[in-house]
């Protein structure tokens, strides 16, 4: 009798390390649904730190502690291409400088030196380099690049001209920002040469470029001065033609592509709402989202089916994160609801999707 209990208990033994082992694997499977973020819960939004969320768990862990150097805070952080690293801005006492560290917060290390304040980095599509904006004087502001392969630096438009908000394009060859040269409006210059192009968006301004997934086009923001309005248009550019995408009375902003490059997201500020253009069939479709001020621009997971974001409830009277089901928000637009992400309330930056490798 002692001998079977024995048996069976083997058996179970082995059954239950089987389904670990499976459980395991799919797991490892599974593809990473998880993101990054940067928050601040004092009043004046002075502690900003550094998150790491799990959506499905909802555990977070917070990793900007410990850092040798005394900084004020540690804000928007993006992931790099294979997920593997981290780059951030870090507030110092008078400097604000671009970091890189590993997904799990280790291996700091500080990439920019030339200038006092550094703001926004991008990286290239092939993690090869790091794109930021740098002034000494908040007038001027020049477009870097770092090839974190030779840790070399150079500016990519001359001295004296003005250009933010730089997007890549997929190939890693080119990046889009807005500049100001003199004229603002949408540039591209090309990183190896440094040949810059002028875009013929033909707006008063043009800001916020946002490269599509095959390269094709640029879909940006255009400013209509004499109606103190923004628009979004897409231009595509092998032949230079122009194409309206959102025109109305309202403020249209922040265009994003869906990863397969079918849909145009943006935000409207007709009851501070998303919309999806749809570039297959020429239709737009409003996300309605309820008493919300958006933040930023939505960021699209990878596999296109949810849209991430931060805003402002008013009901609550600060700001979360939240995350809206893009497929259901299509099929079924009365169960297009947002799914709140964060339970403290605080000052939160626009978050990022660690990226499912292939």
């Amino acid at each position: 009798m002692i001998g079977v209990l024995l048996r069976i208990s083997g058996l179970l033994l082995i059954v239950a390390a089987v389904f670990v082992l499976l459980a395991l694997g799919i797991g490892a499977a599974l593809p990473r649904d998880e993101i990054i973020y940067s928050a601040a819960f004092t009043y004046d939004g002075s502690d900003q730190r550094m998150y790491r969320m799990d959506i499905r768990s909802r555990l977070t862990l917070a990793f900007t502690d410990g850092y040798t150097e005394t900084s004020t805070f540690d804000m928007n952080p993006v992931w790099s291409p294979d997920g593997e690293q981290i780059a951030f801005i870090a507030k110092f006492a008078t400097e604000i400088h671009v970091f890189t560290m590993d997904a799990n917060g280790n291996n700091r290390q500080r990439v920019t030196n030339l200038a006092q304040y550094n703001f926004g980095p991008q990286w290239s599509p092939d993690g090869r380099w790091l794109a930021y904006v740098s002034t000494n004087d908040y007038i001027t502001f020049h477009l870097m690049v770092t090839d974190l392969q030779t840790q070399t630096t150079k500016r990519l438009v001359n001295r004296n001209a003005t250009a933010i908000r730089p997007a890549w394009s997929p190939d890693s060859r080119q990046i889009a920002f807005m500049g100001m040269l003199p004229r603002a409006d949408i540039y591209v210059v090309d990183v190896a040469s440094g040949e810059l192009f002028l875009q013929p968006t033909t707006a008063a301004s043009g800001e916020d470029p946002a490269w599509s997934p095959s390269g094709e086009y640029i879909a940006f923001v255009a400013y209509n001065d004499a109606l103190d309005t923004s628009d979004i248009y897409s231009l595509r550019l092998s032949d230079e033609a122009l194409q309206a995408i959102a025109t109305s009375k309202d403020n249209e902003q922040y265009p994003a592509w869906s990863p397969d490059g079918r849909y145009l997201l943006y935000v409207t500020d007709d009851n501070f709402s998303f919309a999806l253009y749809d570039t297959l069939n020429g239709t737009t479709t409003r996300l309605p989202i309820g008493s919300l001020n958006i933040f930023g621009s939505g960021n699209w997971s990878a596999d296109g089916r949810y849209i991430l974001y931060s805003a402002f409830a008013h009901n609550f009277g600060a700001s979360s994160l939240y995350r809206l089901n893009a497929v259901m928000c299509l099929r079924l637009p009365s169960w297009c609801i947002p799914e709140r992400l964060t339970g403290a309330l605080g000052d939160y930056s626009v978050p990022d999707w660690r990226p499912t490798p292939p």
